[in-house]
């Protein structure tokens, strides 16, 4: 849990000015490219070559087994399935969260470019974005590159753009009008199972430690390096609020509270702090993923996952150097 906190004085140190920021989220941006078509055209080959031969060509069939949850597929609609695809990440929820990351230096890299040009190169590989979170089969990726949006205009006060998400996700609602009452049931049994999920981690067996099981009692990879006995009893918790209270118990999960509201005081202090410019739209895209990742946490464990795992504490620390930076150029500027 404290190993990720270095990575606050790493984002901190990492830059000297606002233009270094501004290079690496275009370069990230760039980088972004590999590991979208690599996933894309792993679920293009597996919709003509079959699933399990394709993932069985770019790994080998025992790793393919274990990075596809056992070749994993679920039917959003009767004629639409989605496939789990890894990409060049080990597993398919870590590529979704290196596209929940990428949203950041990409929208960052469309606002700042100094050209049409450059600016449309962004904006193709945010489309890519888009349709390697639409193939990787996370069917959350469905909710939260549209959340991601709807918190970063409702930031940006641009009312027309969130209108017109709320539009798209209206007609792709209406292009599966045919199928809308197997859709709906579908998102219906898929939020009631996550729901009780969530409800069911803070059950009254967790009251009785209160400090907690003790780190990695409630975490998914654990299993394949521990006794089974020192794993959570019943099975573990999808949630990551209930992965706290298990193995920090009700302390840690107040403390964790804690750090996130005062994390998400700091990016909103620091979005006031830049009325306009290119840095703004760092920090307003940075709030959106924060906020979108703890609403995510009520169904999985996102910021314990990587690149989130990591990710996060360093943009902490960037932002941080520019708050700071802001208030001493604001004190220096007053003599």
């Amino acid at each position: 849990w404290l190993f990720y906190l270095p990575f606050i004085w790493i984002g901190y140190h990492c830059f000297k000015n606002s233009s270094d920021i501004l290079k690496f989220c275009k370069i990230f941006s760039l980088i972004t490219i590999i590991p979208c078509l690599f996933g894309i055209l792993q679920y293009t080959l597996s919709i003509f070559f079959g699933y399990e031969v394709v993932m069985n060509f770019f790994y080998s069939a025992d790793v393919a087994a274990a990075a596809t949850q056992n070749y994993a597929r679920f039917n959003l609609t009767p004629s639409f399935t989605l496939l789990r695809t890894p990409s060049t990440f080990t597993y398919p929820t870590q590529f979704g969260n290196y596209l929940l990351c990428a949203l950041i230096p990409t929208v960052v890299s469309i606002y700042s470019s100094s050209n049409l040009n450059q600016k449309n190169i962004h904006r193709l590989i945010l489309i890519l974005i888009f349709l390697a979170s639409m193939t990787s089969g996370l069917r959350g990726m469905y909710l939260y590159i549209p959340l991601f949006f709807l918190l970063f205009f409702i930031q940006r006060k641009n009312f027309i753009i969130f209108f017109m998400i709320i539009c798209l996700l209206i007609s792709i609602f209406y292009i599966f009008s045919s199928n809308f009452g197997f859709l709906m049931e579908y998102i219906y049994e898929l939020s009631y199972r996550y729901i009780y999920f969530f409800f069911e981690g803070f059950n009254l067996n967790n009251f009785r430690d209160f400090i907690g099981h003790g780190v990695g009692t409630s975490t998914g990879a654990v299993r394949y390096v521990v006794d089974q006995d020192l794993i959570q009893a019943g099975g573990l918790n999808e949630s990551y609020y209930s992965k706290i209270l298990y193995e920090l118990g009700f302390v840690g999960l107040f403390i964790l509270i804690i750090f996130y509201i005062q994390s998400y005081k700091l990016f909103d202090n620091c979005s006031k702090n830049y009325e306009e410019g290119n840095l703004l739209i760092f920090v307003q895209s940075s709030k959106a993923l924060l906020l979108t990742i703890i609403i995510a946490g009520t169904k999985g464990y996102y910021f314990n996952l990587f690149p989130i795992d990591f990710f996060f504490y360093f943009i902490l620390g960037v932002i941080i150097k520019l708050k700071s930076k802001n208030e001493y150029e604001k004190i220096h500027k007053n003599f």
